[in-house]
């Protein structure tokens, strides 16, 4: 069993007492009178933590299933922020027409991109809990952001997702609760990704998305894919080509905050056009291209000083690199 882990907020708030007596309940696992980060410790370690049919039930398995999941984290994250405690188990009701999408957000971070979880045609959606699926040998994730405010934060926006929780196959388990309820069009997080290998097509797919409405009822929600991962810069940008000086190939690296008809143009020294490396309108995205030295008929250019000249719509640049042979 490959191991699991978490990773909780370093700033919870204590939590409200667990009554008025300052009597402890049964989410207040050290019994210190209240409801705070110790607790959501041992509660996010009973979370992450898979076990046998032979295990004892978890402490934290409130509402006695047999497992801790998101059922308990809804009745946990009630306790903490509003010291109200649920005594049953919420419904779960079958899958929603609340659509989630994938939204990429502008960078200006070469090879890094952040999306938007969003989701629309929400009602009082109160907390979330989802499956997060991608390569990891073509993208690192770099940080999974709370947007709205978590009832473990101190009401501040892009914190870290309160609960993080990494399954056997390698998934991310990702779940929060909010102070304010969702409605109708709203963000749930922010996922920001470093992408190793840029010439490599990377998916990312979220997956079993539970969502829990004010009344604590449990809603299944479709999940989302991004097939094509391409970070969307915020500018136009030209880089220069590298290496720089080249032989016999070099790489040219562009970028584009809009769709639009894009060019790519090698000039001589003299300004005689050699070769058009793109022609094509592009979305807005982060681009390579090579050239190989070769002219337009395939035939191998001579040593010397070349341009390469980028258009897309008003935008206009020009660098030079040098062939050496």
């Amino acid at each position: 069993m490959k191991k699991r882990y978490f990773i909780l907020l370093s700033t919870l708030l204590l939590g409200s007492p667990t009554n008025a007596q300052n009597e402890p309940t049964q989410a207040d696992f050290n019994r210190d009178g209240r409801v705070d980060i110790v607790d959501f410790t041992t509660f996010a370690q009973a979370f992450a933590h898979l076990k046998s049919q032979k295990t004892a039930p978890h402490q934290a398995d409130f509402n006695h299933d047999g497992q801790t999941d998101f059922s308990d984290f809804l009745i946990f994250s009630d306790h903490f922020g509003q010291a109200a405690f649920h005594t049953t188990a919420p419904q779960i009701l079958p899958t929603t027409p609340i659509t989630l999408s994938l939204i990429p957000q502008p960078s200006t971070t070469l090879n890094q991109v952040t999306l938007a979880v969003a989701m629309s045609e929400a009602q009082n959606i109160t907390a979330y809990q989802l499956t997060l699926s991608y390569d990891a040998s073509t993208l690192q994730l770099m940080r999974a952001e709370t947007i709205q405010s978590s009832c473990f934060t101190q009401n501040i926006e892009n914190q870290p997702v309160a609960l993080q929780a990494l399954t056997n196959s390698g998934a991310l388990i990702l779940a929060d609760a909010f102070v304010h309820p969702i409605i109708d069009t709203g963000p749930l997080l922010n996922l920001t990704f470093q992408i190793i290998d840029p010439e490599a097509i990377s998916g990312i797919e979220i997956s079993n998305v539970l969502i829990a409405d004010a009344k604590g009822n449990i809603n299944a929600v479709h999940g989302a894919r991004l097939a094509d991962l391409n970070p969307v810069p915020s500018e136009f940008a030209l880089r220069q080509n590298h290496p720089n000086p080249f032989n016999p190939e070099t790489q040219i690296g562009y970028q584009l905050p809009e769709p639009g008809d894009v060019s790519l143009t090698i000039y001589s020294l003299l300004g005689q056009q050699i070769r058009q490396l793109v022609n094509a309108p592009q979305a807005a995205g982060i681009y390579q291209t090579s050239w190989d030295g070769q002219d337009a008929l395939g035939r191998s250019v001579a040593s010397g000083l070349y341009f390469y000249h980028l258009k897309s719509g008003q935008f206009s640049q020009t660098k030079m690199m040098i062939l050496l042979k």
